[in-house]
């Protein structure tokens, strides 16, 4: 099973994390990543990318595609709602399709 984002779901990503100012060498997360638009942008910036997604069928695809463009990305399986990394692990967060799915908003935004 082979699974890429259209092409402009990639620009949507690309364009915001260019926005936001983000920098080679950032850490990043990707919370929610699914197959990884936002994650292979991030990568392809140069950042350091934390995927996370509670499929693992998702990671897998998106570890194949990053490996298909030899780019790094650690993967997690991770419920959004519950993310085990400690306060300020990352320079900067995201997620292009994932948060708006979560059944409480307001709860994946730490509110």
């Amino acid at each position: 099973m082979t699974f890429s984002p259209c092409p402009a779901q990639m620009w949507l990503g690309n364009e915001a994390l260019l926005r936001a100012g983000l920098c080679p060498g950032a850490r990043f997360l990707d919370v929610a990543s699914g197959s990884g638009a936002l994650s292979i942008s991030t990568a392809r910036i140069g950042a350091e990318v934390v995927a996370v997604d509670q499929s693992p069928v998702m990671l897998r695809l998106l570890r194949e595609r990053a490996s298909r463009e030899s780019l790094q990305i650690d993967t997690r399986a991770m419920d959004g709602h519950a993310l085990a990394f400690g306060d300020d692990s990352f320079d900067m967060a995201g997620s292009q399709f994932g948060v708006m799915l979560f059944p409480t908003c307001r709860r994946a935004f730490g509110r």
